[in-house]
């Protein structure tokens, strides 16, 4: 789950406990992929990151435009 006011992007279970949250600045959307990491979309930044578990960015993509979401192929 993005949460964009809180600067992270955390994962919980299905008692609310937090299971990941990994700092992610001015990130409104968020993907999980299969791998376990987090693909981070940010509007702000122009930019997209691919977020290890640990929060390590392992790959990123700069944009000339506004982006609202990711997706991967």
């Amino acid at each position: 789950m993005a949460q964009p006011d809180r600067n992270q992007v955390a994962e919980y279970d299905r008692e609310g406990k937090a299971l990941l949250e990994v700092a992610a600045p001015r990130v409104p959307t968020a993907t999980w992929l299969p791998s376990g990491h987090v693909l981070a979309a940010s509007y702000d930044n122009m930019r997209v990151k691919e977020l290890d578990r640990a929060g390590k960015t392992v790959w990123q993509f700069n944009s000339d435009r506004h982006i609202f979401r990711a997706r991967r192929r």
